[in-house]
């Protein structure tokens, strides 16, 4: 093996970094294909419910929803329908 053929901690560094990115990037493009069923996006909850997005977010903040990210998005677990 040549020198110039030994990767250094830069180049691995580097490398780490752009799958870290990747990553995230096939994260957020399976989250469009996936149905995200029972799950919406703060924005989509607060008009369901009437409330502002910052209302939904102190409500988060004070455990009062169920969250999780979905494709680098936080969702709130959707209400159940009233026709259920």
């Amino acid at each position: 093996m040549t020198p110039d053929q030994i990767a250094t901690k830069g180049d691995v560094d580097a490398l780490r970094l752009e799958l870290r990115e990747q990553r995230a990037l096939t994260e957020k493009l399976l989250a469009m294909l996936e149905p995200r069923a029972g799950w919406q996006t703060i924005e989509e909850y607060a008009k369901e419910t009437g409330k502002t997005k910052s209302t939904i977010r102190r409500w988060i903040k004070a455990n009062r929803l169920e969250t999780k990210f979905i494709g680098g998005v936080r969702s709130v677990r959707a209400r159940p329908s009233e026709d259920a």
